[in-house]
C-alpha cells in the first residue's frame, strides 16, 4: 500500500512540474529535495518519523497538484 502512495505521490509531482511555470517548478524541487533530505537529518528510530513526514510532504505536493485542477474527490 505505501509502495502505491510512494508512485502516486512521484507521478503527481512529475504532472506538477510539467504544467508549471519556472518559479513553481523551483519552489515545488525545492520542497521534493527537502523532503528527501529529511532521513538523513534523523538517527536511530526518528529516520523512520522523518521518512514519513518526507512521504506527507511529497503526497501533500501531490494533493495541491488535484486541487489545483479541482479533481473529483474520492470518498
Amino acid at each position: 500500500m505505501i509502495l502505491l502512495v510512494h508512485i502516486l505521490s512521484w507521478v503527481l509531482i512529475a504532472l506538477f512540474l510539467w504544467e508549471e511555470q519556472w518559479r513553481g517548478r523551483v519552489t515545488i524541487l525545492v520542497l521534493v529535495a527537502i523532503s528527501l533530505l529529511l532521513p538523513l537529518l534523523g538517527s536511530g528510530d526518528s529516520v523512520y518519523v522523518l521518512q514519513a513526514f518526507g512521504l506527507a510532504i511529497r503526497v501533500g505536493i501531490g494533493c495541491v497538484f488535484l486541487i489545483k485542477h479541482k479533481l473529483a474527490v474520492v470518498s
